[in-house]
């Protein structure tokens, strides 16, 4: 078979003609041989694979029972300030020092040493890379929750002190057996994170500074709705069933000025002046008197009484409405004149309070008026 269609045995035990298949049933043991390899591969060029993981849950007494201080002891710091562990025993953190610095790993036992920041500094891309990578591999599953969002953080010098960085909390411990270079060197890597997931951290863990943070955070993703009512007019039923296009609903020009801005509940929470900018509709708010009633029995006179209408266009003014009789007709704006929806703009009457400052297009003179004749399309 020529070379072009039979992978080597060290490209095969690298990770190499995988297909997306294989990341179908996705588990964390499966998860973290897929990344181990890749990330030694992409970073350092090093055949690496995965002999065994074994996966266990215990408190931080039995995980600190189970570290030493001959391992390269890591903080991976995770989210909410959450903190896991990871530990390299010398014959694999060996393997990856030999690999970046000359080249090959060797095939000779390394030497019991202790740990330095040396070593954890070129332990960083590889370890860093394989997070990364584990955590792509369990998006969408359920160890997504607890699994995710960890990185490589710092070195701790033993394990008295690690107990003091952790939290008294349970963990999900994977011991992993690591084969390097075809052989060359064994090692094992310890991976301990919240059983749990950081995300699920009780409120006040750091002296309720990180919950009220969490809260702050909670309220500036909400959503406010509200709703813009330039006028409400009764009209009979008969009327409303007859409408087809191009007919035509007169609006007072005195709506313009005092456009009900309403929140869910119906209740008016303010006052806003209609106008046009830069082709679109706009809505400039105003300091009007909010009245305490539903929208569904609101009069427009408890507005405007508050906020009075500036005359937008040169030769028409309020047009007083006699009781029951419907609003005058104004006459249309000539269509198809260049400017947004085919509406001139023509310069907003100036307001009695400036523009308020920080809020985009709306704050920016000057607003166009718009016309009140509405086509029913």
């Amino acid at each position: 078979m020529g070379e072009t269609t039979q992978l080597t045995t060290l490209q095969r035990k690298a990770g190499a003609g995988r297909g997306e298949s294989e990341t179908a049933g996705m588990t964390p043991a499966k998860a973290l041989r897929l990344a181990l390899s890749k990330a030694a591969q992409d970073e350092l060029s090093l055949a690496l694979r995965v002999q065994g993981v074994t996966e266990s849950r215990v408190n931080q007494p039995g995980l600190l029972d189970t570290l030493s201080d001959d391992l390269l002891l890591l903080l991976l710091e995770g989210p909410q300030g959450g903190l896991g562990v990871g530990a390299l025993d010398i014959q694999a953190l060996a393997a990856l020092i030999e690999v970046q610095t000359m080249g090959q790993v060797l095939k000779s036992p390394a030497t019991q040493r202790r740990a330095t920041a040396t070593d954890s500094a070129m332990c960083e891309p590889f370890l860093g890379r394989a997070l990364q990578v584990f955590e792509g591999y369990l998006t969408g599953s359920s160890a997504e929750l607890w699994a995710a969002g960890f990185r490589f953080g710092e070195r701790v010098e033993n394990v008295r002190l690690l107990g003091l960085r952790i939290e008294e909390t349970d963990y999900r411990l994977f011991r992993i057996s690591l084969d390097m270079a075809e052989g060359a060197k064994q090692g094992e890597l310890l991976l301990a994170l919240p059983a749990e997931g950081c995300a699920q951290r009780k409120p006040g863990v750091d002296g309720g500074e990180s919950w009220a943070q969490m809260l702050e955070q909670a309220v500036q993703r909400s959503h406010a709705e509200l709703l813009a009512v330039l006028h409400r007019a009764q009209m009979p039923l008969a009327a409303v069933t007859a409408f087809k296009t191009g007919d035509l609903v007169p609006v007072p020009q005195s709506a313009i000025g005092a456009v009900q801005l309403e929140g869910v509940d119906g209740r008016i929470v303010g006052v806003a002046r209609l106008g046009q900018q830069n082709g679109h509709r706009a809505l400039r708010i105003s300091d009007g008197a909010v009245s305490d009633t539903p929208a569904g029995g609101t009069d427009m006179a408890n507005i405007t009484s508050s906020v009075a209408p500036e005359p937008l266009m040169d030769g028409l003014g309020d047009t007083p409405l006699p009781d029951g009789d419907m609003p005058p007709e104004i006459p249309m704006m000539p269509m198809g004149v260049e400017g947004g929806d085919g509406l001139p703009d023509l310069p907003m009457a100036q307001m009695d309070n400036p523009p308020a400052e920080g809020i985009g297009d709306i704050g920016e003179l000057p607003m166009a008026a718009m016309p009140m004749d509405l086509e029913i399309g």
